[in-house]
C-alpha cells in the first residue's frame, strides 16, 4: 500500500509504527520512503547522510 503524507522535515522520520490488531495485540509495520535526496539512515533526518551525521558518536 502506498500513501502520501506531509512531514515536518526538521524532525527525524520514523522507521515504523505499531498498529493495534486487537484488544491486547499489536504489530510492527516498517515504513519505506521513496525519492529521498540526502537521507541519514542512522538518525532518520533529511539533509545529510550517515558519513556526515552529527548524531554518530
Amino acid at each position: 500500500m502506498r500513501i502520501k503524507v506531509l512531514l515536518d522535515i526538521n524532525k527525524p522520520m520514523k522507521r515504523g509504527l505499531k498498529i493495534s490488531t486487537g484488544l491486547s495485540s499489536s504489530k510492527w509495520v516498517g515504513l519505506k520512503y521513496e525519492r529521498l535526496a540526502d537521507y541519514c539512515y542512522f538518525c532518520g533526518r533529511l539533509d545529510h547522510t550517515e558519513k556526515d551525521c552529527q548524531f554518530l558518536d
